[in-house]
């Protein structure tokens, strides 16, 4: 089921602490992702699966902006593997060499945008379609949230 969330604790293993998510996308990948949640909710392992086959993983480590409390990826590695895991396909490094951050005082204007009447707006985030009218944007067709993500994890 693509709508379908796991999330878990894991209790064991070289993810003992982290948070475990897993969920299937529409053209039958099994993705998991484990997130830590004492570092900002940074994700330091990812991985891809079809039919049970590793085709993708992503490795990353961050570096904490203090000032802020920002966790940033530092450095991260992602491989695609092909046709068996074994088979390593590609596989691209990420480097960041300096990172800016905006001052978090800044006005909420910033992010205000006038749209014009009418325009179709569609949040991928939350799959709520809305409708510009008069400067505001009313809902037009809510979709299902899952409910795992407004809670905690056990």
């Amino acid at each position: 089921d693509e709508s379908a969330i796991d999330a878990q604790r894991e209790q064991e293993g070289s993810h003992k602490g982290l948070i475990r998510v897993s969920w299937r996308d529409s053209r039958k990948f099994d993705h998991t992702a484990w997130i830590d949640d004492q570092r900002g909710f940074v994700i330091p392992y990812r991985e891809t699966r079809k039919d049970g086959e590793l085709t993708a993983t992503f490795v990353a480590t961050y570096k904490h902006y203090e000032e802020h409390d920002i966790w940033y990826v530092q450095n991260g590695r992602y491989e695609r593997y092909f046709p068996t895991p074994m088979d390593l396909y590609s596989s691209w490094d990420v480097y960041v060499l300096d990172a800016e951050f905006n001052d978090p005082d800044f006005s909420e204007e910033v992010f205000s945008i006038d749209y014009p009447e009418g325009t179709p707006i569609s949040d991928t985030r939350s799959h709520i379609k809305y409708t510009a009218q008069g400067g505001a944007a009313s809902e037009e067709t809510p979709d299902k949230t899952n409910d795992v993500l407004n809670s905690s994890v056990p």
